[in-house]
């Protein structure tokens, strides 16, 4: 009994170094882990760019690999900061970035979310970076209205590059020169500047009409 209760309490004593031991094992493993992962992330991402131009297959399979690597050593989204938006909507935002918090950084590409930003209605230019270690910056340059084009009996705005930015809806922008015709929006800025000039006149202007896509008969309080 005696040797039975002496074996017992030699294994009580030797617990606690397993324990430490298993802890140390874990840590050293952990370690090796992050090493091995960094390595691979080195690696892979300088042959994931000599391969940019190889086959679909092989440039999505080491995308892949890399925003996996990324996300296991932290390299995750934890803030989206967007910057100059006024009407592009939060919805048109995230289906053209398609990335929450938690994501790996490297899921979003910067330059392709520049340009299908900039394919919006209202994104006049966009700005996307990956700012390590954890964050997504945007920049948009909105459009600006400077008039309604009405045609078909619907008022469109428009730039003063002449796009048109989308059709009126509610009571934004009733203040606007309302311009007429065809090619009308190509040539309103110019008309603009020529008021501005004369502002007596341009006070009294409420619309205007490009006649013969050449002149332009003026609409003063809504008079012609």
């Amino acid at each position: 009994m005696r040797r039975l209760k002496h074996k017992q309490q030699s294994n009580q004593r030797t617990r606690p170094k397993r324990s430490i031991s298993s802890i140390q094992s874990l840590s050293r493993w952990s370690k090796t882990l992050s090493k091995v992962s960094t390595v691979c992330l080195i690696v892979f991402l300088p042959t994931t760019l000599l391969f940019k131009d190889g086959p679909d297959f092989v440039k999505k399979s080491l995308d892949t690999v890399v925003i996996n690597i990324s996300g296991r050593l932290g390299l995750v989204v934890e803030d989206i900061v967007v910057e100059g938006r006024m009407q592009t909507s939060p919805q048109e935002l995230f289906n053209v970035l398609r990335i929450r918090r938690g994501d790996s950084l490297l899921k979003c590409s910067p330059q392709q979310s520049k340009q299908q930003l900039e394919q919006l209605p209202w994104i006049q230019a966009a700005t996307v970076q990956r700012r390590w270690p954890n964050t997504i910056y945007v920049r948009l340059f909105e459009k600006q209205p400077i008039a309604l084009w009405q045609n078909n009996g619907r008022l469109f705005l428009i730039d003063k590059q002449g796009s048109i930015i989308g059709q009126q809806t509610g009571t934004g922008y009733t203040d606007l020169l309302i311009v007429v015709g065809k090619g009308a929006p190509d040539h309103t800025f110019e008309l603009l500047k020529g008021l501005d000039k004369v502002a007596e006149l341009k006070n009294q202007v409420t619309a205007a009409i490009f006649v013969g896509e050449r002149r332009w008969d003026l609409i003063l309080n809504n008079k012609l």
